[in-house]
């Protein structure tokens, strides 16, 4: 079992389309579909925006649905010369509105073996991607002289509202990202 989560319905519609033998599920408050995409048993959730959001939904999707691996899909905004609709594949998230003075800065890798399919599949059919890290915070980035300082410090690529998230609870529970 795949899970795959998206932070809105928009971004998760064209997969929700596709599934063969669709059924809905509901827990804890999070609205599931569950299915088929290309011969594999996946289901399909939109946890919402923000960390906490993405954390408790991939937290109860981990729990009800036992998956080999959790895939995070959904746009981010990014740093120049990315361009709507660019692919990003994420190697690696820190959470830039976190800290701890106690704690060094934690980064969250997704796994290889994932990060190396997905590059296969974007070269094998000519789709230019950029492969990174994504800065994950509860705040929209527009502000270019922001997306600047994150970029330089964490050398992110992309910025998005959740994808650390669910990488930290990945790793928490022990499921591959």
């Amino acid at each position: 079992m795949i899970v795959v989560v998206c932070a809105m319905s928009e971004e998760m519609k064209e997969l929700k389309n596709s599934l063969v033998e669709p059924r809905r599920h509901e827990f804890h408050g999070f609205e599931f579909y569950s299915g088929k995409l290309e011969g594999k048993e996946v289901a399909l959730c939109c946890c919402g925006v923000g960390k906490v959001c993405a954390a408790a939904c991939v937290a109860v999707a981990v729990e009800r649905f036992d998956p080999e691996i959790v895939i995070n899909s959904g746009v981010a905004g990014g740093v120049p010369p990315l361009a709507q609709g660019d692919v990003v594949i994420v190697e690696s998230a820190v959470e830039y509105d976190y800290y701890d003075p106690s704690e060094s800065t934690v980064y969250y890798n997704a796994d290889e073996k994932a990060v190396s399919l997905m590059k296969k599949i974007c070269s094998d059919d000519k789709i230019p991607c950029r492969i990174g890290l994504t800065a994950t915070g509860d705040r929209f980035i527009d502000d270019p002289e922001k997306v600047r300082l994150l970029h330089e410090k964490y050398g992110a690529v992309a910025f998005d509202m959740e994808t650390a998230a669910i990488m930290k609870t990945c790793k928490n529970m022990g499921v591959r990202c």
